[in-house]
């Protein structure tokens, strides 16, 4: 009787204590999302307030984008340095997934710089062909004869910024869908936003806009 009392007693003990260490663990990892979720939901409010130009380009200016993106990526790469040198024992899965959703919010970030500057120089290739096939009209022939080769030139880059726009904005979405796949998983297990409703609409607007863009579907140059 005795011998059976002592087994149930060490198994009660034994169930208690893994019940501790399981609620231990549990309290630790709960601690250790704390730290990463608010770098998940800051990429997560970056990687949103870029996509946004996406569908409401003629409110900012390309320079304002550029410096914004250049923000977003050294802001993202602080917070990814910082969790990097963290250790975080008990929410091991859940660091990773967030390292990888910063990536992938890095690609499209930088994925959507180069779309602009792409669109940048096409702008200003064709402002400077306009301005050369005005002066073409001189009698001058001296005159004509520049204007006519800055012309060539210019429209040669022109064309050379359009096709690069193309592939670029080709490189945006798939960097958008890849970011996707990641998206509801990061949002469910960190408590923030998913940017599905950005995500999806920047993904149609690299879909179906026209490349090189209208004027009206571009950053403002000033």
């Amino acid at each position: 009787m005795k011998k059976r009392e002592a087994v149930l007693f060490l198994a009660g003990a034994l169930i208690v204590a893994s019940g501790c260490v399981y609620g231990y663990q549990s309290y630790s990892g709960s601690k250790e999302l704390d730290v990463i979720r608010p770098n998940v939901g800051a990429t997560v409010a970056y990687v949103t307030d870029v996509l946004r130009y996406d569908v409401h380009p003629g409110e900012i200016t390309y320079a304002e984008m550029f410096s914004k993106t250049d923000r977003a990526l050294a802001e993202i790469d602080r917070r990814e340095i910082d969790l990097r040198s963290a250790q975080f024992p008990y929410a091991a899965k859940a660091v990773t997934l967030a390292l990888t959703y910063m990536d992938s919010a890095q690609n499209v970030i930088r994925a959507e710089a180069a779309k602009y500057r792409h669109q940048y120089q096409y702008a200003s290739a064709m402002a400077d062909a306009r301005s050369a096939i005005d002066r073409m009209s001189s009698t001058n022939p001296y005159i004509s004869g520049d204007a006519s080769n800055r012309a060539d030139a210019a429209l040669a880059k022109a064309q050379q910024a359009a096709h690069d726009l193309g592939a670029e904005t080709a490189n945006v979405r798939a960097a958008l869908i890849q970011i996707r796949s990641l998206s509801q998983n990061a949002a469910s297990t960190f408590g923030t936003s998913d940017a599905a409703d950005e995500i999806a609409k920047a993904i149609q607007e690299n879909t179906e806009r026209p490349s090189p863009p209208s004027s009206a579907s571009a950053p403002s140059a000033g």
